[in-house]
């Protein structure tokens, strides 16, 4: 398959990003029966556990934003998928922790992703000062 990639760590696979990776190299529509024998086979490969619950987090991804549901039970990446709000203030937070501590460097690089956001027009109405 695909979506496979070498973990460092097989014992401690993270679920979310096995079902996030397996979306993502899918060129289209899927539907959650079909991922989900992929993703427990994949999931067994890596673990040796043949169980987890491949439905919730394809649910839990959708309400994120991260799948686009197409019709019920077929999901689809979602390729325009955007950091939440959370995600901007996270930056800001980080920004002003980097400026508090006069580290020069991750404050360009906050900065830098602060701007993008803006550039992008992704949620505008959160306003940052440098």
């Amino acid at each position: 398959m695909g979506f496979r990639r070498e973990i460092d760590n097989p014992v401690k696979v993270v679920q979310v990003e096995l079902v996030r990776n397996f979306f993502v190299a899918q060129e289209h529509a899927i539907s959650c029966a079909e991922a989900a024998d992929a993703l427990l086979e994949e999931h067994q490969r890596l673990t040796g556990r043949a169980h987890f619950y491949v439905g919730s987090i394809i649910r839990r991804l959708h309400k994120e934003g991260f799948l686009i549901r197409i019709k019920r039970g077929v999901y689809q990446y979602n390729p325009y998928y955007i950091v939440s709000p959370r995600g901007k203030r996270h930056f800001i937070r980080l920004y002003y922790a980097a400026k508090r501590a006069e580290d020069e460097n991750r404050m360009q690089l906050y900065r830098q992703i602060l701007r993008s956001f803006d550039d992008y027009n992704i949620h505008r109405e959160i306003e940052w000062r440098e």
